[in-house]
């Protein structure tokens, strides 16, 4: 079974970026991508949105798996504040 799961951590209070997770488990097959928001204020450049692969994802056995959390990884790492 395959399970994909997202999450964001955060103080409040400030304007750093989130802390950004997104995890597959394909059975004891566990591969991720992790990093911090991009965030964006209107009228200001945005700042932040570095993340980083697991090792696994970049070969080519994963590349599907690379491409689903890629996608995720859009939309979760997105913060637009008002």
């Amino acid at each position: 079974m395959k399970v994909t799961v997202s999450y964001r951590t955060f103080c409040s209070g400030g304007v750093d970026p989130y802390t950004v997770k997104v995890i597959l488990r394909d059975g004891a097959t566990k591969l991720a991508i992790r990093g911090e928001s991009l965030v964006r204020f209107p009228g200001q450049p945005p700042f932040g949105g570095t993340h980083q692969h697991d090792k696994a994802l970049l070969s080519p056995a994963y590349a599907a798996y690379k491409q689903h959390l890629d996608q995720i990884w859009k939309v979760v790492s997105a913060d637009n504040r008002k």
